[in-house]
């Protein structure tokens, strides 16, 4: 519970797609409240679910506080404008093991798709710059847990960016504009 909590908020405020206003608590009082399971479960929250999400603070006046109308409405829009985050924050986003922001931004470029990305091969992956055997090993792990699987469906389902257009990796033409005689 403590890993998965942790993975969710992740997700939610620290990178992957930036889901504004999404912390440590809310994440916390939804997995308590079962709400939250994987994060696909981001993008099936209700506004009707957030407005009335316990914050175990109590009021002044003894009431229980929950999260309110204003913070369900700014968490919805936050949850939605994180659907257009690039494909490299979704790659880093799944947590897959060994994966960090600067190797899914060298394998959303290298493949420009998560279904591209999740069917290559150990060795197609390892022929990307910065990914290794281990690396490439553990995104093949990651592809074959059918759980996965299934939360990559959701999120696709949830119209998240998935595919973007491949581009060449960016480097420095250090010998642009010379002239060679051998």
């Amino acid at each position: 519970p403590a890993q998965r909590l942790e993975r969710l908020g992740h997700w939610a405020s620290r990178g992957a797609l930036d889901i504004e206003g999404m912390g440590v608590e809310i994440v916390t009082r939804l997995v308590e409240q079962g709400m939250l399971h994987d994060v696909a479960d981001y993008y099936t929250l209700t506004f009707e679910q957030l407005a009335v999400l316990d914050l175990r603070r109590v009021k002044k006046d003894g009431t229980a506080q929950v999260l309110g109308e204003t913070m369900a409405t700014k968490l919805l829009a936050s949850v939605e404008a994180s659907k257009d985050r690039p494909l490299a924050r979704l790659v880093f986003g799944l947590g897959i093991r060994h994966v960090g922001a600067t190797v899914a931004e060298a394998l959303a470029s290298a493949f420009g798709s998560i279904d591209t990305l999740l069917a290559a091969s150990a060795e197609e992956l390892a022929s990307v710059e910065q990914v290794g055997p281990k690396i490439a090993e553990s995104v093949r792990a990651f592809a074959e847990n059918p759980e996965n699987i299934a939360i990559v469906r959701r999120l696709k389902a949830a119209d998240l960016t998935t595919a973007e257009e491949r581009r060449a990796p960016e480097r420095e033409q250090t010998l642009a504009g010379t002239t060679w005689v051998l």
